[in-house]
């Protein structure tokens, strides 16, 4: 994450809220989703007591939360996603942040992923709007066959 705290935060793929806590302290509002609304009931009640954050149950290859965000995290969500999915994403998020908006991009990679979306892919999706340019990618080494990417990309 960039230095600094935020205004407004949006976790796409939230899960059961162990990250979503740990953002709450970095922006005055934190609006986490995720598909599964059963994630969402556990991540309400693990952050309980956290009155910044919001939580909903949406489908970001069909839409997004309502509002305008300073930073977008998406951790292990778009390797799910299909590149054409990830391009309408990447245009849609792009009207949901401003000119230097932050989006960061944080994937797991294992061999056995090979029928996923590969996170280069994904973030080439992005760049290849025009709307977003990607500043920072990084493979981190983390056992045979197995990495973690992290990109930062920023809405141009």
């Amino acid at each position: 994450m960039p230095a600094g705290n935020f205004k407004q935060l949006l976790e796409c793929g939230c899960a059961e809220g162990f990250l979503t806590r740990q953002l709450a302290d970095r922006a005055e509002q934190v609006v986490a989703c995720d598909l599964s609304g059963e994630a969402v009931r556990r991540a309400t009640e693990y952050c309980q007591g956290q009155a910044n954050v919001q939580f909903r149950v949406s489908d970001i290859r069909k839409e997004l939360p309502e509002g305008q965000f300073d930073v977008c995290l998406m951790s292990d969500v778009l390797y799910y996603l299909a590149p054409t999915e990830i391009s309408r994403l990447a245009r849609r998020i792009s009207s949901q942040l401003p000119a230097g908006g932050v989006l960061l991009i944080a994937n797991e990679w294992n061999e056995a992923y090979r029928d996923l979306t590969h996170p280069e892919t994904a973030v080439r999706c992005f760049v290849d709007t025009g709307v977003w340019n990607c500043r920072v990618i990084t493979p981190h080494a983390v056992g045979p066959g197995k990495t973690h990417w992290i990109a930062e990309i920023r809405r141009t």
